[in-house]
């Protein structure tokens, strides 16, 4: 009851003290206590930079001038921002105070490497094929483990590339916050479902525009390996 009372207070101190200053921030994102018992799919109120500077992951860096931006990239997006291969985008998160300190999931879909930053330290990152250097391999498909600590308000920055956009409906990343074992569970039926339909595909006799499993398969990302991007949740 008193952890619970004081989360309460915390979070009411915040907002108190943000009211002066929600003029001057960019757009954000709200996590609700619900995020325990699902996952929310966050690709919208992101800010948005072209180029590549690290100090772009500072949680106090001055992101008012960049861009409002929806991270999956559509062929239409990347004409509009100019996108020149490289980027950066942030995400100003305000969570809930039963969040706190809770063992939450973070998962990607992504179509090429990035860098997550939580608070302006390194927490997860995937690299091109042929990129990689032993200390670079930390992400192997599926959610990963995030918790958020001390306060209500994090900064979450991505750097990330894609060099040579292939997927139209797609160029940037999609991410995921949620309970980590509800998103566990998806991710392991979608692994299952994924290798179903692939010995479906794999065992089909009509390989022809009319044969309904192959055009269902066709459809169906492959399943991520750690050094190609690609779907992961």
């Amino acid at each position: 009851m008193k952890r619970k009372r004081l989360h309460l207070l915390l979070f009411c101190s915040y907002l108190l003290s943000a009211i002066p200053i929600l003029a001057q921030t960019a757009p954000g994102y709200y996590l609700p206590k619900d995020a325990l018992n699902q996952r929310a799919f966050v690709t919208e109120n992101w800010v948005y930079h072209t180029g590549d500077n690290p100090g772009w992951a500072d949680p106090e860096f001055d992101d008012t001038s960049w861009e409002s931006v929806d991270t999956r990239l559509t062929s239409d997006q990347l004409s509009t921002i100019g996108w020149q291969g490289v980027g950066w985008f942030r995400l100003h998160l305000v969570i809930d105070p039963d969040l706190l300190d809770k063992p939450l999931g973070l998962a990607l879909n992504h179509a090429g490497a990035f860098q997550i930053y939580l608070d302006g330290k390194l927490i997860y990152r995937f690299v091109q094929s042929g990129e990689q250097q032993p200390e670079d391999i930390g992400w192997r498909g599926g959610p990963r483990p995030i918790s958020f600590h001390d306060k209500l308000d994090h900064v979450i920055a991505v750097r990330y590339s894609n060099l040579a956009p292939e997927r139209p409906s797609m160029a940037g990343f999609a991410l995921y916050l949620g309970d980590l074992d509800y998103m566990v569970g998806q991710y392991t039926d979608d692994v299952a479902r994924n290798r179903s339909v692939q010995g479906i595909s794999a065992h089909c006799l009509l390989p022809s525009a009319c044969c309904i499993c192959c055009s269902f398969c066709s459809s169906v990302a492959p399943l991520e390996t750690s050094t190609s991007p690609s779907p992961c949740f």
